[in-house]
C-alpha cells in the first residue's frame, strides 16, 4: 500500500452543511471562499487584489445566493463591486487605495 494516512477532526455540522443548502466557512482564504460559492451559480465572482484574495474569511451562507455572500464580503472588508456581464469583481475599497497613493 504505501500511502500515508491522515486522520483530521471534522466539524459534521459543516461538513454536512450541503444538506441544509447552507455553506459555511471558517478561516479561510476569500479567494477559496468565493471558489466554493461559485459552484453554486451562474454569476461569477472574482478578487482582483492578491491581498484581498488571502485576507481571511467566514461566515455561513445559503449556497447559491451570491448577493447575501457579497453584500457580506464588500462590507467586511471596506470592498466596491465591478459587474461586467455575469461576473462581479471584488476590489479593494476606499482605505486600500488611500494606502497605495504616495
Amino acid at each position: 500500500w504505501g500511502g500515508e494516512v491522515l486522520i483530521t477532526d471534522v466539524d459534521t455540522a459543516e461538513a454536512a452543511g450541503w444538506k441544509t443548502g447552507m455553506i459555511r466557512f471558517r478561516d479561510v482564504p476569500l479567494a477559496e471562499a468565493i471558489e466554493e460559492m461559485n459552484r453554486y451559480s451562474e454569476t461569477r465572482l472574482s478578487v482582483a487584489d492578491p491581498d484581498l484574495a488571502r485576507a481571511r474569511f467566514s461566515g455561513v451562507f445559503p449556497a447559491g445566493n451570491q448577493e447575501v455572500f457579497l453584500e457580506s464580503v464588500l462590507l467586511h472588508f471596506d470592498a466596491r463591486p465591478e459587474r461586467s456581464g455575469s461576473v462581479i469583481t471584488v476590489h479593494p475599497g476606499a482605505d486600500k487605495r488611500r494606502q497605495e497613493t504616495p
